[in-house]
């Protein structure tokens, strides 16, 4: 499932209105995957840490728990967090 997660990341900004078919067991990770990486992000951030702290510390806590990730994925995350905490 992991590499069906590094193919879907693309489409991270629009999981809620996809417009392909996809496994929904996946789709819901990949989201559980974006929704925790945005409130640790936000907690980092509310603690003090500047927005690329934050990231930079998401990086290695995402290689930790989500060792399959491909740099691609977690780039797209990165993209989705940013675009979110900076609106």
């Amino acid at each position: 499932m992991k590499n069906d997660i590094n193919m879907l990341s693309e489409h991270i900004m629009d999981l809620d209105n996809l417009k392909i078919e996809y496994n929904p067991k996946v789709i819901e990770s990949l989201k559980e995957i974006r929704e925790w990486s945005m409130e640790y992000v936000s907690e980092q951030f509310n603690a003090g840490l500047s927005l690329e702290d934050a990231t930079k510390k998401l990086s290695t806590e995402l290689n930790k728990n989500y060792p399959n990730l491909t740099d691609e994925t977690i780039y797209n995350i990165f993209i989705y967090v940013h675009f979110y905490l900076c609106r």
